[in-house]
C-alpha cells in the first residue's frame, strides 16, 4: 500500500464509462483520497508524470511511482480496478474477500477473459452489466453512487465474514459434515465456512421464533439432510431440537417439525417427522 494518497488530481477517461473506471472511482471514495476529480479523453504528460495526479484506466501507462494505473497497454495486466485495489487497498483478508466477491469479476469481463451475454435472454444482472445500462441515463455520478453502495456493502460483509470465522474457528463444532453451534452471533457467510471447514449443514439458535434450532442447508434440504444425517442424528449434549428450521435457496420456507427423544449421554435421535409445513 503506498503512503503517496495526497492527490490533486485524480483522472479518469471520459466518454462511455464501464464497471472498471466506475469501481475504481467508488475505491476512491470510499478510501476518502483527496483531489479534483477529472474525466478527460486524454490525460496530459504533465498530469502523467506528476506522482501527486492519480490516472487510471487510461494514459498506456502502469507505473505505481508515478501512480499511473492503466492496463490497455499490456494484456497480461488485469483492470485498472484490480490494480487499484492492490495498491492501496491494506493486503489481508478482507481486500482477498473484495478481490474475489466483486474486484476479479469486473476485471474479467472488462479484459475479455469473461464474455457476458448482452442479448434478450440476459435476465441475470450483474455488477457490470448494471454499469453498462445505467450508460442509458447518461449518468456517470449514478453509476458511481450504486458503485460506492456496492463497494461499502461488500467490505462490510468482507470484514463480518472475517469476524465471524474468527468465532467459528472457536466456537462451532463439526460431527458428520454438520456444524453445529450455541452461542449469540448471527452467521451471514456459514456457507463459505461451511465448505471451507467441510460442513454441509449449519445447526444454531432459532433468533425469530427465540426458541428451538434452525437448520440450514447449503443444498436441496432432502438430499443434504438424508446425507447428513440419516435415520440417526447425533447432536451435542445441550441440543434438543425438536422443531428445526430448514432453509435452501431454492426452497426458503421449507420448515419440518420433529419429534425428538434422548439418545444417550452425548446427544439425541431424531426420528420421526410429523409435519412439514
Amino acid at each position: 500500500m503506498t503512503q503517496n494518497t495526497n492527490f490533486t488530481q485524480l483522472v479518469t477517461h471520459a466518454g462511455k464509462f464501464h464497471a472498471d473506471e466506475v469501481l475504481g472511482r467508488a475505491l476512491t471514495i470510499v478510501l476518502g483520497f483527496p483531489g479534483e476529480f477529472i474525466r478527460t479523453n486524454q490525460p496530459t504528460q504533465r498530469q502523467l508524470l506528476d506522482p501527486k495526479v492519480l490516472v487510471w484506466d487510461i494514459g498506456q501507462q502502469y507505473n505505481a511511482l508515478l501512480n499511473n494505473y492503466d492496463h490497455h497497454q499490456d494484456g497480461a495486466l488485469p483492470a485498472a480496478c484490480m490494480l487499484l485495489l492492490r495498491h492501496f487497498y491494506p493486503a489481508g483478508p478482507v481486500r482477498d474477500i473484495l478481490e474475489n466477491r466483486l474486484f476479479r469479476y469486473v476485471s474479467h469481463v472488462d479484459t475479455g477473459e469473461i464474455i457476458e451475454d448482452t442479448g434478450e435472454e440476459h435476465t441475470v444482472p450483474t455488477f457490470n452489466s448494471i454499469i453498462r445500462n445505467l450508460n442509458s441515463l447518461g449518468s456517470f455520478d449514478t453509476a458511481v453512487e450504486f458503485a460506492v453502495a456496492t463497494l461499502r456493502s461488500t467490505i462490510a460483509m468482507a470484514e463480518s465474514a472475517v469476524h465471524e470465522e474468527t468465532i467459528w474457528k472457536k466456537e462451532v463444532k463439526i460431527r458428520n459434515r454438520v456444524a453445529f453451534y450455541d452461542g449469540g452471533a448471527h452467521f451471514i457467510t456459514w456457507r463459505d465456512l461451511g465448505k471451507k471447514y467441510g460442513a454441509d449443514l449449519f445447526v444454531s439458535p432459532d433468533k425469530r421464533s427465540g426458541d428451538g434450532w434452525r437448520l440450514e442447508a447449503a443444498t436441496l434440504a432432502s438430499s443434504a439432510y438424508r446425507k447428513a444425517w440419516g435415520s440417526a442424528g447425533h447432536m451435542p449434549a445441550g441440543f434438543s431440537p425438536c422443531s428445526i428450521g430448514i432453509t435452501t435457496r431454492r426452497s426458503p420456507r421449507l420448515r419440518y417439525q420433529k419429534n425428538c427423544r434422548q439418545f444417550d449421554g452425548t446427544g439425541f435421535l431424531v426420528h420421526q417427522t410429523v409435519k412439514i409445513l
